[in-house]
């Protein structure tokens, strides 16, 4: 199937608001601004689309809990940090289907190597990409049986 939309709610979303319906979700109890991102969701038990994408996994765990009480079943979710919370979630079969995690070693090294070039009056690159890694239902499996 095709990608319809992706879902990204930031703070300042200018989507309907809803209060949160009842029963609240299993996943974890929510906080002022997770009650709110829980509303729009609720608004959106029958709006389409395929995808939501949680800028870290707090995000991700209330829209999985949010799509849970909405009885959606059809969309994926995609955190980030993979927190010991969304590792349980994604092993579990989810629609939390997959988190991308940062190399904070690697980020360090980088970060360090930039530094140094500009202190040494060379020129850095107003980008420096870093890469990440996903961890899937796969990927965790297959640590678990090393």
């Amino acid at each position: 199937a095709a990608l319809r939309t992706i879902v990204i709610t930031p703070p300042t979303s200018t989507l309907p608001h809803r209060e949160p319906a009842t029963p609240q979700p299993r996943h974890k109890e929510l906080s002022g601004s997770d009650r709110t991102r829980f509303g729009r969701l609720q608004a959106w038990r029958r709006a389409r689309f395929d995808a939501i994408f949680g800028s870290n996994d707090d995000c991700a765990l209330g829209a999985l809990a949010a799509l849970d009480a909405a009885g959606r079943d059809d969309v994926v979710v995609v955190g980030y940090d993979a927190t010991p919370e969304a590792r349980t979630a994604i092993a579990g079969g989810t629609l939390l289907e997959a988190d991308a995690v940062q190399g904070p070693v690697q980020i360090g090294r980088r970060t360090i190597e930039v530094v140094a070039q500009r202190l040494n009056g060379e020129e850095v690159p107003p980008l420096v990409a870093v890469p990440v890694s996903l961890v899937t239902q796969d990927s965790l499996a297959a640590n678990r049986s090393r």
